[in-house]
């Protein structure tokens, strides 16, 4: 008698599928910040890129390099991207190529996963999901 009561009490059932579900819609929230974050930093890039781009493909003799990059830093800076921490290849037939050359410039960024990397990681070692990922950005111009 006393086991078909316990049997029939569910008092502590919904606390128990809400300990199993809340684990799974953090890790989807957090997991949708974390896209957030990768894709406005791509994003960042992508237009730092194509105003380097831009600089660059003026005629010869009105830009240099080291315009391109401290444009390209400046972007990076206002956009609250450590600059430090990209990486500026400029490429192509370069800054005073001729007209009607192309001029590339690519930006690599290493980004660090902030909350979902860890996690995974702490529940699976070996895991390569939430491993550490290279963004990379580039654009080409025409050079006038």
């Amino acid at each position: 008698m006393r086991m078909k009561r316990f049997r029939a009490d569910r008092s502590g059932q919904n606390l128990v599928e809400f300990a199993l579900v809340v684990v799974m819609l953090l890790l989807l929230v957090v997991g949708i910040c974390e896209f957030g974050r990768a894709w406005n930093l791509y994003q960042i890039l992508a237009n730092a890129s194509r105003e380097g781009a831009r600089l660059a493909s003026l005629p010869s003799g009105f830009t240099s390099a080291a315009a391109v990059n401290t444009t390209v830093k400046n972007y990076l800076t206002n956009g609250n991207v450590d600059p430090a921490k990209v990486t500026i290849a400029i490429g192509g037939a370069g800054v005073d190529g001729g007209t009607g050359t192309q001029v590339s410039i690519t930006l690599t960024y290493p980004y660090k996963f902030g909350y979902v990397g860890p996690v995974v990681r702490l529940i699976n070692p070996g895991a390569t999901a939430g491993a550490d990922i290279t963004i990379t950005a580039q654009s080409v111009m025409r050079n006038e």
